[in-house]
């Protein structure tokens, strides 16, 4: 297997992928936190979602690997980030008592960022791994031939 599995994801990385929506919304939701408390900022997860849009989209079609990497890199971030925070809240619903995090503040934003950041794996685990996911078996299977 080659890394990553296509060099070119849908050999068009400007075309319609579910990545750049889910990254897009994410980015959204973290600039309404941001702008909530403008001195306490989402930066790891920005910083995160804007390195993994730029890696895919500007990278990938000339440096593959360095592109696919610093997408993977840059999305890893964003999701450790706010899973740390969806998981201290749920441990601190089960009665301890640990520091929250920045996102914990915003439950369900973060909530709403990690299931967008799920969709963007789904596909990026699609190009760089070659591996079927549910998001792209629904589209190749029940969507598509639709609209084709």
């Amino acid at each position: 297997m080659t890394f990553p599995y296509e060099s070119i994801p849908d050999s068009a990385v400007f075309a319609p992928h579910h990545f750049h929506y889910a990254v897009l919304a994410a980015l959204v939701v973290a600039a309404v936190v941001w702008d909530n408390f403008p001195r306490r900022e989402p930066v790891t997860v920005v910083s995160g979602l804007l390195a993994s849009e730029f890696a895919f989209s500007l990278m990938w079609p000339w440096y593959p690997v360095v592109g696919a990497a610093l997408s993977l890199l840059g999305l890893a971030v964003a999701t450790l980030s706010v899973t740390h925070a969806v998981a201290v809240l749920t441990v601190n619903r089960l009665g301890c008592d640990w520091p929250r995090p920045y996102w914990a503040i915003f439950p369900l934003k973060a909530v709403v960022v990690l299931a967008l950041l799920l969709v963007a794996w789904d596909d990026l685990a699609n190009h760089a791994f070659g591996v079927a996911t549910p998001l792209d078996s629904i589209w190749n299977e029940h969507i598509y031939p639709h609209m084709a």
